[in-house]
Parts: structure tokens; sequence; C-alpha cells
């Protein structure tokens, strides 16, 4: 956590030196000198680019670390679980057996999906809310613009793109339909079979139905999507426009310096680019928590054969 709070200081800091760089250079324009109000921002940034590149690897060694911990024990659990089973039954039935291979094939990338989510919503949560405290400094109206300008957009995206999602999700028999008629004629082992009996027809027709219903639906999702965000593109862009001027005004009238006017034109690009991140991020904590909740429903079952009715 540790590492993660300093990444997301980062650009905080990144955003402070720049200020006082900026400021700096008008301070000192046209003396030619390298004066300490220079020199120490720019050591500062020297070194804040340094430890970025510095925490990278180590961030992405510790999340894969814990994910290969965490991806072993999910395989274990379906293992002690189909070899809890008293016999082969529950592998007939068709629900049984897809919902298997789903949480076995996933095992992979969900648990590393969840763990990349908090750990960018750690991080970029400890952004937003530096870079609004650094927007506190300037004046208190600078932070509330801002958010109105990126805030409300930000939350629109991620309603709809859940929506999004439950296509995804609610399509998923048909995307495992399309993969099941795809690997049937690229299989070697079925290669005998397709050409002899000539399947490649019926197998193709199948697969371009299965994506047509998929297509449909997804594309109605992503429809909605763009047209919802789209609506708010204009609030968004008066709350951005409102700020800057007032920033230009403080700049002009000499309330601030011009520092202050590139950290305000800088911290709107910092709050859309960590908002919106966590919006895209949302997508993977949607989908690993519903994963996690069918593994739990799935571990849940009873292993006890069902009772019988002859007799």
């Amino acid at each position: 956590m540790g590492l993660l709070a300093a990444s997301g200081l980062i650009p905080v800091g990144v955003l402070s030196a720049t200020r006082a760089l900026v400021d700096g250079l008008v301070y000192g324009l046209g003396s030619g000198a390298l004066t300490p109000a220079l020199l120490g921002p720019l050591l500062g940034l020297a070194l804040l680019f340094a430890l970025d590149f510095l925490l990278v690897p180590w961030v992405a060694y510790l999340q894969g670390s814990v994910n290969e911990k965490l991806t072993a024990r999910v395989h274990l659990l379906l293992m002690e679980k189909a070899a809890g089973l008293p016999d082969l039954t529950p592998f007939e039935d068709a629900g049984f057996y897809d919902e298997l291979q789903v949480l076995r094939d996933q095992a992979p990338y969900q648990p590393l999906n969840l763990l990349v989510f908090f750990g960018n919503a750690f991080r970029g949560g400890i952004a937003v809310a530096g870079v609004l405290l650094l927007l506190l400094t300037l004046a208190p109206v600078f932070p509330l613009l801002l958010l109105l300008a990126t805030l409300p957009q930000a939350l629109l995206t991620f309603r709809l793109q859940k929506g999004v999602w439950e296509a995804v999700l609610f399509s998923a028999p048909e995307a495992r339909r399309m993969r099941y008629y795809a690997e049937a004629l690229l299989n070697p082992e079925a290669a005998k079979e397709v050409r002899l009996f000539g399947l490649l027809p019926f197998f193709r027709g199948r697969y371009l139905e299965a994506f047509g219903r998929l297509y449909q639906e997804l594309r109605r999702a992503r429809g909605r999507q763009a047209l919802g965000a789209s609506g708010l593109v204009f609030v968004s862009a008066l709350a951005t426009a409102a700020a800057l001027y007032l920033g230009l005004r403080q700049a002009l009238s000499g309330a601030s310096g011009l520092g202050s006017l590139v950290l305000l034109l800088q911290s709107v690009g910092s709050l859309q680019q960590n908002l919106y991140g966590l919006v895209q991020d949302g997508g993977m904590l949607y989908e690993s928590l519903l994963y996690f909740e069918r593994l739990e429903g799935f571990l849940a079952r009873s292993s006890a054969l069902a009772p019988s009715n002859a007799g």
C-alpha cells in the first residue's frame, strides 16, 4: 500500500513542482541565471520522474506475486470441489459443466483484475484528492468547478459502461457458442470428421447466427453509452471554461502567478485521466465480483447425491 500511495502522490508532486518552476522562470526571466527558485523545482521534477519509473516494476512485481497465489488458491478450490463429487453425474449436466469451464478459464485473470482495480483505485483516489487540495490553494471555487466538469460525466459513463458489461455477460452463452464452433473447425482432432461429412457450412452458419445476436446486443448497449455521454459534454465544457476564465482573470490581475494558471490547466487533464481511469477499471471490478459470486455459489453446491425416486 505504501508503494501505491507514493505512486498516487507523484502526479501531485509534479503539478506542484511545475507550478513553482513556472513562477520561478517568470520571476527570473531576463537574468539568464539559474536561480535557486529554478533549480529546486527542476531537481524535484527529476527525482519525481525517476521515482515514478522505479515504482512501476515493483508494483507490478507485488501484484503478480499476490495474483499467482490467489489464482492457485482458486484452482485448488475448484479441484477439491470436483474431486469431492460422489460420481460423474454432475459432469453430464450441461449447466454444471459450462459453469465449471467458465470458472476454470477465467481463474488466471479474474483475481488479477480485482487486484489491479483496487490498486489503481487507491492510487487514483490519492491523486484526485491531492490535485483537489492543490486547487484549493488557488480558490475554493476551482475544485468545485473541475469536479462539476469531470465527475458527472465519469459517473454517467460508469453507469452506461455497466450496461455494456451486463450485455456482455448476458450474451456470454453466445460468445461460448462462437468459440465452440470455431474450435470445432480449427481443432486438428476434428478436422477429419469436418471434411468427411462436409460440416463447414453447418458450423459457419451457426457461428454467424451466434455472432449476429451478440453483435446486436453489444451495438445497442454501446449506442446508449455514446448517446448518454454526449449529453454531458456541454456541461463539462462550460464548467471547464469557467474555471479557466477565472484562473486567467486571477493571473492578469496579479492575484496569482502564471504557475497557478499552468497548474489549473494541468489539473483538468489530471482529473479527467484519473476519474476516467477509475471508470474503465470499474469494468474489471464488476466482472471480477460477478466471477467470485459465481465461484462462491459453485463451491456452496451440495456434493451429496440427489435422492433416487426408484422403488
